[in-house]
């Protein structure tokens, strides 16, 4: 079997087949020998809800929050960039579908954002699998992080 992994997600490829295999044993064999529900037929596609109005203390401390949602079953991959350089990822498996998500920033982001004046902004690449190995469309958004002055 090959396994396409596209570019994106290489760094996170160790965890994507790990989780991938986990998912793969997690569904039961039907009574002849065969899967119990036909595989999927097309790709998945995905959709990702940031939440709304998250500071730059929040996000540090507790991560960045969003929603995925996937067509099917799927493992959900995202990252997190400032200009070229990665400032956080999460991967996580989706067995319903949907679920929240949760970034961490690196340790040098974390400073960064304990740092800044004003407000932040990241893009996010985020991507997903089922357990076919097909990928999904991958979905890029820019993220504003507010710094909550003081009064």
């Amino acid at each position: 079997m090959r396994l396409a992994i596209p570019s994106l997600f290489k760094a996170l490829g160790v965890l994507l087949l790990a989780a991938l295999a986990i998912g793969a044993a997690i569904v039961a064999p039907g009574a002849a020998g065969g899967y119990s529900t036909p595989p999927p037929t097309g790709k998945p596609t995905l959709k990702v809800k940031v939440k709304s109005k998250q500071t730059t203390k929040t996000a540090r401390k507790k991560g960045l929050k969003l929603t995925a949602t996937c067509s099917v079953p799927c493992l959900v991959a995202v990252r997190l960039s400032k200009g070229a350089k990665t400032v956080g990822s999460a991967v996580k498996h989706l067995p319903n579908r949907a679920g929240t998500v949760k970034v961490k920033f690196s340790k040098k982001a974390r400073r960064q954002l304990k740092k800044a004046r004003k407000s932040v902004r990241y893009k996010l690449r985020a991507g997903a699998f089922d357990a076919a190995n097909q990928s999904s469309n991958t979905v890029v958004k820019t993220v504003k992080l507010k710094r909550k002055h003081k009064k």
